[in-house]
């Protein structure tokens, strides 16, 4: 797209700490930033008018700005943020999963807001009241949200741990109605609630992956697919429930339609074990159209007629990925099942952008000739790099910057001897739009390590970039370019 890749960009600040997440809401009006605990709310008006200020101040200067602009409301959480998304049935609710615990608060925006407002001291110092937010509490939870998927105005999935629950939330438009007042009871004659039903909502079911939740998509009304920080594909209808018998009780899960491992055909995925180690889906989004690639994003899917899918994802190594789906008709708008290959054949997966291959150079400078086949995998292994592929046709991702490795020798029998290894210092936004083209956007200079949170405005105007605990805004020329 025509983004301005001269170098120029404005920093805007941050949190307090390390910026964790970043989401857009559907409309591009609130930006919500998650870092160390807190959970800053920024709007359309203030992010313009810093874009603005930023642009005078590189007119008079020629070089980068920086400022600091406040948030519209800041509040604290209970714990880390792994997990930040947008209800698109309610704009002013947004859904916080946490790291460790498993747990999810849904918090209503304009409650918070005016919460803070009533007493400006508040701001960041404490969490927001109850009254202000819906929890959501899973039972025998360890591990962090991966990702919360809304399916519907009740329903919604979430990715805890190594466990995926389906939730159904309580109309909060209902009012319970009065009832006659029981008979006082001895204690041990109380009735318990059933098992994961709370005020909030009930638990529906819960499905064990074969590894823990990263991202997930909707297909329709009722089909959902579910990637894995392993690289696997879960495809389930989660509108048809099935009994599972455990040892002591009776549970319900999901109809699990099919789940495969996509990169399991590629090559270089058995040619390198530390590729194929990192082939982990970090983010997927679903696309329908024709095959020559021109998705048109989600909400086509629940036409009552649709032919191919195309799930496209990112992968914990820098590799763009897809693999299609065939479905039927369908005479009514809830989506049929897709038509895939019998379970021992593999399902197609095509490579639409990989990292850069390792180069061996000795220690004057010249090439070495090598049988081997690695490729260039991210160099800070504890912090994943930004990807956003919430927008129609349009995927963006942190690339990975090439590997250089420097032998004292040329002997094939000490290749392996302490090579030193040189990390390209070049840093760029991968973008993939229409037609299948990728191109890379060069960050500014102002940028020095790889990016860990990446969000783009819905006009593709604006890219915002979490490096650290600094937020930089990257101006573009809109939606043209693309």
């Amino acid at each position: 797209m025509g983004h301005d890749a001269s170098g120029s960009s404005t920093s805007i600040g941050g949190g307090h700490g390390t910026i964790d997440r970043m989401a857009w809401d559907a409309t591009g009006v609130l930006l919500a930033v998650a870092s160390d605990r807190t959970i800053g709310i920024y709007d359309w008006d203030v992010l313009r008018a810093a874009d603005l200020r930023g642009r005078s101040d590189r007119a008079r200067r020629c070089q980068d700005s920086g400022f600091r602009i406040p948030p519209i409301a800041r509040f604290r959480v209970p714990q880390p943020v792994s997990s930040l998304v947008w209800n698109p049935f309610e704009p002013d609710e947004l859904a916080v999963g946490f790291r460790a615990s498993g747990q999810t608060i849904l918090y209503n925006v304009d409650r918070v807001a005016r919460w803070l407002s009533g007493d400006p001291s508040r701001n960041h110092l404490r969490p927001p009241p109850p009254t202000t937010h819906q929890s959501i509490v899973l039972q025998r939870v360890t591990g962090s949200v991966g990702d919360i998927l809304f399916l519907d105005a009740q329903n919604l999935l979430i990715g805890a741990g190594t466990i995926l629950f389906c939730w159904k939330r309580n109309p909060q438009h209902q009012r319970p109605r009065p009832r006659p007042q029981p008979q006082p009871r001895p204690p041990s004659q109380h009735r318990q609630p059933p098992n994961g039903t709370t005020a909030s909502g009930s638990l529906v079911w819960r499905y064990q992956p074969p590894s823990p939740v990263t991202s997930m998509a909707a297909i329709g009304s009722n089909l959902a697919i579910v990637g894995t920080n392993r690289g696997h594909l879960c495809l389930m209808d989660w509108t048809q429930r099935t009994r599972a018998t455990l040892s002591f009780s009776h549970e319900h899960g999901p109809r699990v339609l099919r789940t495969w491992v996509p990169h399991d055909r590629l090559k270089a995925a058995r040619d390198d074990t530390g590729l194929r180690n990192r082939m982990g889906i970090t983010r997927l989004r679903v696309e329908s159209g024709d095959s020559s690639g021109h998705g048109s994003g989600n909400r086509e899917c629940e036409r009552h007629c649709w032919g191919r899918c195309r799930v496209l994802w990112v992968t914990r190594s820098g590799w763009l990925l897809s693999t299609m789906l065939d479905a039927a008709s369908a005479p009514r708008p809830r989506i049929r099942t897709p038509t895939l290959p019998p379970h021992h054949t593999r399902v197609p997966v095509r490579v639409h952008w990989a990292s850069p291959r390792v180069v061996y150079k000795t220690a004057d400078g010249s090439p070495i000739d090598t049988d081997r086949r690695t490729w260039s995998l991210p160099y800070n292994t504890n912090t994943a790099m930004g990807v956003d592929l919430s927008h129609r046709g349009a995927a963006y991702w942190v690339g990975v910057p090439g590997v250089t490795r420097i032998l004292a020798h040329h002997d094939k029998l000490v290749l392996d001897s302490q090579p030193s290894t040189v990390v390209s210092k070049r840093r760029f936004l991968m973008v993939h739009g229409h037609g299948n083209e990728v191109r890379n956007i060069p960050f500014p200079g102002i940028v020095k390590d790889l990016p860990q949170a990446v969000a783009v405005h819905p006009s593709r105007e604006w890219i915002l970039v979490g490096e650290g605990k600094t937020l930089h805004l990257m101006v573009g020329s809109g939606r043209a370019g693309i």
